[in-house]
């Protein structure tokens, strides 16, 4: 069996070694979109032997060039994989034996998955070194990370993802698997320093265009809002691993 995977990255060198330890003993192949990345992101993918590396064009919002192109690139997987990923570097699909589990699927039929989207939380940024599935294994639900996005490119012949690829109306052989038994892990809140200055990173990216259509408004929370949402998600995290 082959698996897919395709993801846009900016500037994620402190993630980019968590995301390799992850999906690298999952994908067969990696394709990661670079939006024009100014640290040692570009670095650290070429010292994969699994990962392609592309430029994404430049447009008046990177929202439209990122949707625009997830909706398009799996596309060449079709005849080559039997399932395909579609992942920003902070999400971790997780299932204790995925490729296996993704066998079956396709043994049973079927052809897309919904997973359970959970958001993981942790009081400190971790160790580069660390396996995130093992050691941050807390979190709490988030239904809007529940994204379809680990399909059959034969079966589906398009996805119609949305901004931010939370919504999608898949079109094709859709055939989604009855039981939920795979999670989509959020790895943002790590740590109050993390979240903070990630979000001004972001924050400064957004356009006039994202601005207008309300792209993205998360981002313009303050510094001491974001630190409060640390504290009560570790207050109600429970161990989702």
């Amino acid at each position: 069996m082959r698996i897919d995977l395709y993801g846009p990255c900016w500037n994620e060198e402190r993630m980019i070694p968590f995301f390799l330890r992850h999906y690298e003993p999952i994908a067969d192949r990696i394709v990661i979109f670079d939006d024009g990345s100014s640290d040692r992101s570009r670095e650290l993918w070429q010292q994969s032997a699994k990962v392609e590396l592309r430029q994404l064009d430049q447009g008046e919002s990177s929202n439209i060039t990122v949707m625009t192109e997830m909706n398009r690139c799996w596309k060449e997987s079709r005849g080559r994989a039997d399932w395909v990923i579609i992942a920003d570097i902070d999400e971790f699909f997780y299932h204790p034996r995925l490729r296996d589990y993704l066998a079956e699927c396709t043994a049973n039929g079927f052809t897309i998955l919904q997973p359970i989207g959970m958001d993981m939380v942790s009081a400190d940024f971790p160790d580069s070194e660390s396996d995130l599935t093992k050691t941050i294994r807390r979190g709490v639900p988030l239904h809007w990370m529940d994204k379809p996005a680990v399909f059959n490119p034969d079966a589906i012949e398009e996805m119609n993802y949305e901004i931010g690829r939370h919504e999608a109306a898949p079109t094709g052989r859709v055939v989604f698997s009855p039981t939920r038994e795979v999670k989509l892990l959020h790895y943002k809140h790590l740590g109050a320093e993390y979240l903070v200055s990630r979000t001004k990173e972001l924050r400064d990216r957004r356009t006039q265009l994202d601005r207008e259509r309300c792209w993205s408004v998360h981002l313009e929370r303050p510094p001491e809002q974001l630190q409060r949402s640390i504290e009560r998600m570790l207050a109600k995290a429970r161990e989702v691993i």
